[in-house]
């Protein structure tokens, strides 16, 4: 237990950009993982099988919802140690990460044609940039009235 105490201290001196990434690492399985099992335990869809569209937009979009749920509680605790009234900082973080969701979209098209690299490098690039858009909007916008934010390196 003592090992287990250990560990969470050192979690929680983690700089704030490290955790905003561990905890969109987590978020990202939590999302997979939700939309695996429903398309395998609900759906009947065996591994290597074929969905319908209702089944991958019902699966993503519930695993999506998961993913954004848990972001925005991990998110609020551990990586912000945000303060404040929860509804509208919910309904901030929904904002952003809608907003991240279009321009992923529009900025993967936009490198894929511009700089005529692969699918794969324009998400690449994609990702980085709008992780970094993402940890500002949240610290500046989405937990902006919390008095728990001062620096980057809490």
């Amino acid at each position: 237990m003592g090992l287990i105490k250990a560990l969470i201290a050192r979690l929680m001196r983690l700089d704030r950009r490290i955790k905003f990434v561990l905890v969109g690492g987590l978020n990202t399985l939590i999302a997979y993982g939700i939309n695996a099992l429903l398309q395998y335990a609900v759906f009947g869809i065996p591994p290597g099988g074929r969905a319908q569209l209702w089944q991958i937009a019902t699966a993503s979009a519930l695993g999506h919802a998961a993913g954004m749920l848990s972001g925005f509680f991990l998110n609020r605790y551990f990586t912000f140690g945000a303060t404040g009234k929860r509804f509208p900082q919910f309904v901030r973080f929904c904002v952003v990460s809608i907003g991240q969701l279009l321009l992923s979209v529009a900025l993967q098209k936009l490198i894929q044609e511009g700089l005529g690299v692969s699918v794969y490098a324009a998400m690449l690039i994609t990702l980085v940039v709008t992780t970094v858009l993402g940890y500002t909007a949240h610290r500046l916008f989405t937990f902006k009235d919390s008095h728990g934010i001062k620096s980057d390196s809490q």
